[in-house]
């Protein structure tokens, strides 16, 4: 899947239950070679919105939500294969 970054910012984020997690903030990703960006993830929330605007003095720690653990992404939003509670922190 083919996305750029400005179509993922702000998308809902909602687990396999339906149930609202929040808003996609920023992402990480990994660089195999020169041209090639592949994302590993989603970070999600207010605390990764801080951190991604430079606020990371106070050692956030955002929700990361793994690629492989996201089941689809639509113009309206992300929904995950995993619950709200299985979610983990960066």
């Amino acid at each position: 899947m083919r996305m750029r970054l400005h179509q993922l910012l702000g998308l809902r984020v909602v687990d396999n239950n339906g149930r609202r997690v929040g808003r996609v903030a920023d992402l990480t990703a990994r660089s195999p070679g020169s041209d090639t960006v592949h994302v590993t993830g989603l970070l999600i929330g207010a605390r990764a919105f801080l951190q991604r605007i430079g606020h990371d003095k106070w050692n956030l720690h955002p929700m990361h939500i793994a690629w492989q653990d996201i089941a689809g992404i639509d113009p309206k939003g992300v929904r995950l294969a995993i619950s709200k509670e299985q979610i983990g922190r960066d």
